[in-house]
């Protein structure tokens, strides 16, 4: 809840948050990250001005950062894709606080830690959310590009292939950008044989990460995959250029396939990765225009157990603008 600072009288009181108990920032930029272009920049850091510069202009990112890695300088760790905070997750907040937060990132080029969970808090993972069964008619998803919103959805009852299509997040100055994900269960025409329904309780799991090299990330996506067991799993806001994606799904638990769409900047771009002994495509993914993408998925006809399984490797796809 935001505070009055106690200020000298006739002083004008600055407005501050302090962070409620369960929300703490991701981490504080302030004191001990520091940023580089790439692994043989080391010595040069990215200063302070150009990181206030990427965090309030995130769309305007040159391809100079497309492999921007961070050091924790405390712990002296490896070099790993770097994450910033985005000041399009400003939004739902007063106007007066961004209003501070962006004034601070223009002048001193830093934000206090106890507003930092306001523009990059630690993502809070709800496990208690409904499992929506897809029916007859198409479902769209709209996911805020601000929030950590988590929605799942499983295949219906009926013998049925899956459209899934995702509209890139739309930019208007009367409310916040979005995403927008439709899953479409469509019967498996009699005149088409070869396609495989998608095996009834098949679950699909739609996550806007805010963020895909944030540090944890990896940690969380290992309990959401363990407690909800999707097989097909749409990322929305992952937020870099190509190389520091495929780092990041280098480290997922296991192999997934995959379809990434990079992002030419620091805001935007997603990924879908599935369980190829689950799902499976039927035809490349059509890319249109760097804002939709439609994906034909069917089933896949379960082997008998005393087949010989063979470990094949992950098909990655990559569609969009570089």
């Amino acid at each position: 809840m935001p505070t009055l600072a106690n200020t000298p009288e006739g002083n004008r009181a600055t407005l501050f948050f302090e962070p409620p108990q369960s929300l703490k920032p991701e981490m504080d930029m302030n004191s001990k990250i520091f940023l580089c272009r790439d692994a043989t920049d080391n010595p040069a850091f990215v200063s302070k001005k150009t990181i206030s510069q990427l965090i309030l202009n995130p769309t305007a990112v040159g391809s100079e950062f497309s492999t921007l890695k961070m050091r924790d300088m405390a712990l002296r760790d490896d070099l790993r894709p770097a994450h910033l905070p985005n000041v399009a997750d400003l939004y739902p907040f007063p106007e007066l606080a961004v209003i501070i937060l962006k004034s601070l990132l223009n002048t001193q080029h830093a934000i206090p830690y106890c507003m930092q969970h306001l523009i990059d808090p630690e993502p809070v993972l709800d496990l208690t959310l409904p499992v929506y069964k897809l029916g007859f008619d198409t479902l769209y998803l709209c996911m805020a590009t601000y929030s950590d919103a988590i929605q799942v959805v499983e295949v219906p009852e009926y013998p049925s292939v899956l459209i899934l299509t995702i509209f890139a997040a739309l930019e208007s100055s009367l409310r916040a950008p979005y995403h927008t994900v439709a899953f479409d269960p469509v019967s498996c025409p009699p005149w088409v044989p070869y396609l495989t329904n998608v095996s009834i309780h098949t679950r699909m799991l739609t996550w806007n990460v805010r963020g895909f090299t944030r540090e944890s990330f990896i940690a969380n996506f290992n309990v959401v995959y363990r407690y909800f067991k999707p097989s097909l799993i749409v990322l929305l806001e992952t937020r870099h250029f190509l190389e520091n994606v495929n780092e990041v799904i280098n480290r997922l638990p296991r192999n997934f396939n995959v379809i990434t769409c990079p992002t030419c900047s620091l805001s935007g771009g997603y990924v879908v990765i599935w369980k190829e002994e689950v799902i499976k495509i039927v035809q490349n993914p059509t890319f249109q225009g760097g804002e939709v993408i439609n994906v034909l998925f069917q089933g896949v006809k379960q082997k008998s157990k005393l087949a010989k399984v063979s470990k094949s490797k992950p098909k990655f796809i990559c569609c969009g603008r570089f």
